[in-house]
């Protein structure tokens, strides 16, 4: 893999392969700050807690944060009973790690399912954009 990126380096010059938008780097540079920041709020949580209490959370949290951004900037239309959906995925998963979070763990946590939420919309505007 290492060997195609040098080739693609070496191909810049010659106007083969455009270079990217101004606006594509920095939403990759987004996307990755986000991620990196969100395994280490994961892993931090983890240190403190046990993964079945904190994996389902962070879940949750990170489909939620991914739904409203989508709803928010795409435009994008879920089925009408989906709200319904994320109630019960909500409540289940709050009843799942039985209220064990000290206050440093909720906010591990909650930092951890953001910015993973945040990751994958970026990731999707990265993809819109190329």
């Amino acid at each position: 893999m290492a060997l195609l990126s040098g080739f693609v380096v070496v191909l810049l010059p010659f106007r083969v392969i455009d270079s990217p938008s101004l606006v594509l780097l920095e939403l990759s540079l987004l996307n990755a700050a986000s991620f990196v920041a969100s395994l280490y709020f994961l892993y931090s949580a983890l240190k403190e807690g046990h993964a079945s209490d904190v994996m389902p959370v962070v879940a949750a949290v990170s489909a939620i944060v991914s739904f409203v951004f989508a709803s928010q900037w795409l435009d994008e239309h879920l089925p009408p009973f989906f709200l319904v959906a994320a109630l019960l995925f909500i409540a289940g998963t709050f009843l799942i790690s039985r209220y064990r979070f000290t206050r440093r763990q909720l906010t591990f946590v909650c930092l951890a399912g953001v910015l993973f939420g945040v990751s994958a919309f970026s990731f999707k505007l990265v993809f819109n954009e190329v």
